[in-house]
């Protein structure tokens, strides 16, 4: 019974979106983000793959961002697998089309990149990332997004032990959510800001933050 329902929505959603790739192609993009990363966070590989053999069906022509999304998740999917270096190479060869990246594809690659490179120890790397990611989206305006890279940034500082840096990030991106009403960039922006302090056992400014 409720699996089988389960099984059937899923199906639905599927359905759904394979018609909006051809009919609506925002809204068929944005249900395929949506719907890969449900898979991704429920681990469900064959999903992923599932979902990325449909949009594989759809003609190039359609749209040039589904494209770059679905090899985005290719990498993922591959990343999620324990294939890294097969990960680094899709999200790689993604990058020599960074020019037509929107700003959310932008952020996502680099961010994942940069942490598939953290997690493979290639500390310089992973900052490298999202040092150029940030010089791209202000290239395009954008400072909304560059608030997670920011703190992504921050926090691979803060491992580091890089303390003036990765407080300079974080300060930043409280300054840039304030800046654009961004109350979740903020309040997350604070939170790194609190943690930082607390492990410089600096208190009272810890308390301010948190």
């Amino acid at each position: 019974g409720r699996d089988r329902g389960i099984s059937a929505r899923a199906e639905w959603e599927r359905e759904e979106m394979c018609h909006l790739l051809v009919a609506d192609r925002e809204r068929g993009l944005e249900r395929f983000k949506s719907l890969c990363n449900g898979a991704i966070e429920s681990f469900r590989i064959s999903t992923l793959e599932l979902l990325i053999n449909i949009a594989n069906e759809q003609p190039d022509d359609l749209s040039p961002e589904i494209r770059l999304w679905r090899q985005f998740f290719e990498g993922k999917k591959h990343r999620l697998s324990g294939d890294w270096e097969t990960a680094i190479r899709v999200w790689q060869t993604l990058s020599v089309e960074r020019a037509a990246f929107t700003s959310d594809l932008e952020q996502t690659w680099a961010i994942n990149l940069a942490i598939l490179h953290k997690d493979m120890g290639e500390w310089s790397r992973a900052i490298e990332c999202l040092e150029e990611s940030l010089k791209v989206l202000e290239g395009k305006g954008d400072e909304r997004c560059l608030i997670t890279i920011l703190n992504n940034q921050g926090y691979l500082y803060k491992d580091r032990e890089h303390w003036q840096k990765a407080e300079a990030d974080f300060q930043r991106a409280v300054a840039i959510s304030r800046k654009v009403g961004d109350e979740r960039g903020l309040a997350v922006s604070l939170k790194n800001l609190g943690l930082l302090y607390k492990d410089n056992m600096k208190w009272d400014e810890a308390l301010e933050h948190i």
